[in-house]
């Protein structure tokens, strides 16, 4: 004999009306698609907080590549021939490959297309090398070669590519202007910025 199949449908009481009693069949109903809503919507948002932490993740990732960073604001964008900016570092790993820049913030009604510079390098050893550069602000037709914005601009150039260093230790680059003007008017910051470049020798 076959056992009768249950339903899910409560038989009316015979004091409710037929009225009441599909209200309270709607009411049962509506709960329980609620509470499989839930468990759906639970799920969804458990699949989307991992995928925020690994996108962070990802993005932290990206920015490890740099080593060192540094920037030295001038008073009153003016940069004197006494102002000489310091940028100190330790390198331990002597078989990782660097990329040097340097960040220039200026005026965007600097006067001139470029900015002359010394450079002086002090190894571990005592060692002291200098060298003349210079750094294009600006292009032939006066375009900036940064990102501007406010009357300022942001540069963002290579001082060397694959660097590296020989010998452990703490090194120091100062940079001092050197242009007929002092003090030179205009540059707002200078920043040192080290990269590996992902390579080694």
């Amino acid at each position: 004999m076959t056992a009768p199949v249950k339903s899910n449908v409560v038989a009316p009481h015979k004091n409710i009306s037929g009225r009441d009693w599909f209200l309270i069949y709607c009411r049962r109903d509506c709960e329980s698609r609620r509470q499989y809503a839930w468990k759906e919507t639970g799920s969804w948002s458990a699949i989307s907080y991992i995928f925020i932490i690994i996108t962070i993740a990802f993005l932290s990732a990206c920015n490890s590549g740099v080593y060192y960073q540094k920037k030295i604001e001038l008073p009153n964008a003016n940069w004197a021939y006494g102002d000489t900016l310091a940028f100190q570092f330790s390198i331990s790993d002597t078989m990782e490959i660097y990329n040097l820049y340097l960040d220039i913030e200026h005026s965007d009604a600097f006067s001139t297309q470029n900015v002359y510079m010394k450079l002086y390098t002090l190894f571990p050893d005592g060692k002291r090398l200098s060298k003349q550069k210079s750094f294009d602000l600006f292009d032939q037709q006066g375009k900036p070669a940064g990102a501007c914005s406010g009357g300022n601009c942001q540069l963002h150039t290579m001082l060397q590519e694959k660097a590296f260093f020989n010998s452990p230790g703490t090194y120091e680059i100062t940079l001092e202007q050197y242009t007929r003007e002092n003090p030179l008017p205009g540059i707002h910051a200078i920043g040192l910025t080290i990269e590996s470049a992902g390579l080694r020798r």
